[in-house]
Formats: structure tokens, sequence, C-alpha cells
């Protein structure tokens, strides 16, 4: 998801619009958590986008960018918390932006952590 990177220059276009919709048109199809994950990562960083906060949204894809669209097992779990999740905290770091820490946990709890 290289085009994020528009985004991270404070810019939106339609080719980076296109993207987003065939991203979140394929990963919807999925039943992994992972996928719904992605998918609510989208919709996150379409809010912001509506709200021209592009460089929020490129964080909320940043956090993304790694997983893998066609196989999630190479998706590699142990480095998105150990190094993607908590640069995506760190770049949120302002108190006013706590409550999109939150609501990006309560995905991450919802879809990510499963306990057996």
């Amino acid at each position: 998801m290289h085009d994020r990177n528009v985004l991270s220059r404070n810019k939106y276009n339609d080719d980076l619009e296109k993207l987003l919709i065939s991203i979140q048109m394929e990963v919807s199809y999925q039943e992994h958590p992972q996928y719904k994950f992605m998918y609510e990562m989208i919709n996150l960083a379409n809010e912001e986008i509506k709200n021209k906060n592009y460089i929020l949204a490129s964080y909320d894809l940043g956090l993304i960018h790694n997983f893998p669209k066609d196989d999630i097992s190479k998706w590699n779990e142990k480095y998105f918390y150990s190094a993607e999740f908590l640069d995506y905290c760190d770049n949120l770091g302002e108190l006013n932006k706590i409550k999109k820490i939150k609501i990006v946990m309560r995905l991450i709890s919802t879809y990510l952590i499963v306990i057996p």
C-alpha cells in the first residue's frame, strides 16, 4: 500500500481512492479476522480523509501496509505488535489522539487477538 505515502505528503488523489476501494472490496469477502481488521482500518482512514486529516489517514494505512492481501498466513504478528503497532501509537502520541488509539485497540482485541 505504497500510495499511503501520498497521504503522508498531505495529499489525496483519485488513484488512491480507487486503490482503497479495491482493497476494501477484496478483503470484505475474506473470513479471517485480520482481513476484517484491515477493512476497519481502511474505514478509519477514509473518515480521516473525509475530514482532510491526510497525515492521520496515512498512519491508519501504515498500520496495515504489511498485511498480505493474498495469504494471511504470511502475516508477521510478532513484528506487527513489536514494531508497527508501537510506531502507530507513537505517531498518534498527542493526548487528543488517545481516542483513536482506543478505537484501534478495540479493533485489535476484536479481530486480531484470538483467545482459545
